[in-house]
């Protein structure tokens, strides 16, 4: 099963980006160093990924991984959490 397959980013739906996680992220300045924790998913490098935006359209989060790696762009609602890094 694919990361997208119930409703793809960028694709804009009836869900609000209301958990708790979404919130939170939304809520984050573009630029903050964060660690997620996603159930099933291979997290580029170590997992700590830098916000690059938040589409409240959408509830899809874009992560920079760093060292020339693609952006890592996942739905706020598939993340089971995260922690800021200093």
């Amino acid at each position: 099963m694919s990361l997208f397959e119930q409703q793809p980013c960028g694709i804009p739906s009836h869900k609000k980006c209301t958990s708790s996680i979404c919130k939170r992220l939304s809520r984050l300045q573009p630029g903050t160093s964060v660690a997620l924790r996603v159930s099933g998913v291979r997290v580029p490098g170590s997992g700590t990924l830098i916000l690059q935006s938040f589409d409240h359209t959408d509830c899809c989060a874009t992560f920079d991984a760093g060292g020339g790696a693609s952006p890592f762009v996942i739905d706020c609602h598939r993340i089971d959490g995260f922690t800021i890094n200093a």
